[in-house]
């Protein structure tokens, strides 16, 4: 308990930044604007990347939307699928397999600019698929996108309001952006270089197993700004990183 109370202490400091990672983008950050959903539904939309060597390991997806929910109520999950043949020329949603699901809520941010959802590090392969799943109502602005990007990378699905469909393949509507002229969706992911460990709190030798080096690791790296204490990898050191810790560090290795 004094371990963990000592780490919570640490979320007091002020944020430091790093850059010791790589941000999976399919557009350039400008000339974005919103879409409006033409009818009730729960939409599925984003992006296909290919793993950048030496970042393959997600530990945040970064997500603009077209409003702000100020109540934090929204619920919203954000997905990570693998394709399990990077052989082909393209993206087939019917072969994606999620490997990654994190439920939250939308995250109030100004302006539309991007907001961080840490998830749970997912190490991906080759080429992948960078979602988020909503429920949007007819004419709300939730989708952010850049009209001036092909969208060629960008996928959306949808299905009856409330009922998400995780099965890509399966959903009811399925659209490439580029056959639409929509552009490309603001959904990014941002990577770090993979790690030995048995999961996000095992940062110190011996790997595999948890322990006090690990703790003094975590609280040295969060103390001098250093990235190893960087767990949610969205550039700032702060109570997301304390919190992911603990929570990893008490679940514990397989």
């Amino acid at each position: 308990m004094r371990r963990i109370t000592t780490l919570l202490a640490l979320a007091a400091l002020s944020p430091l930044a790093h850059a010791d990672t790589f941000v999976y983008a399919a557009e350039d950050g400008g000339n974005s604007d919103s879409s409006l959903s033409q009818f009730d539904a729960n939409v599925t939309w984003g992006n296909t990347f290919f793993a950048e060597p030496g970042f393959e390991r997600i530990v945040t997806v970064r997500l603009a939307l077209a409003q702000t929910f100020d109540d934090a109520a929204r619920p919203i999950e954000v997905l990570i699928y693998d394709d399990p043949d990077d052989g082909a020329a393209e993206f087939d949603p019917a072969r994606a397999v999620l490997i990654s699901r994190t439920t939250t809520t939308a995250i109030p941010t100004p302006d539309g600019e991007p907001a961080d959802y840490p998830i749970e590090p997912t190490v991906v392969e080759g080429r992948f698929f960078v979602a988020v799943n909503m429920d949007a109502f007819q004419n709300e602005p939730v989708f952010s996108q850049d009209f001036f990007e092909p969208g060629d990378s960008s996928w959306t699905f949808y299905n009856p309001v409330g009922t998400p469909q995780l099965d890509l393949g399966a959903s009811l509507f399925i659209g490439n952006n580029i056959d639409f002229g929509v552009g490309t969706w603001v959904v990014r992911a941002v990577g770090c270089p993979p790690s030995p460990g048995c999961n996000a709190a095992d940062i110190a030798e011996p790997f595999g197993v948890l322990d006090l080096q690990d703790v003094q690791a975590f609280v040295a790296g969060f103390v001098a700004g250093d990235p190893i204490a960087d767990l949610t990898g969205n550039g700032v050191l702060d109570l997301q990183d304390v919190q992911l810790f603990v929570s990893s560090f008490v679940a514990g290795c397989p």
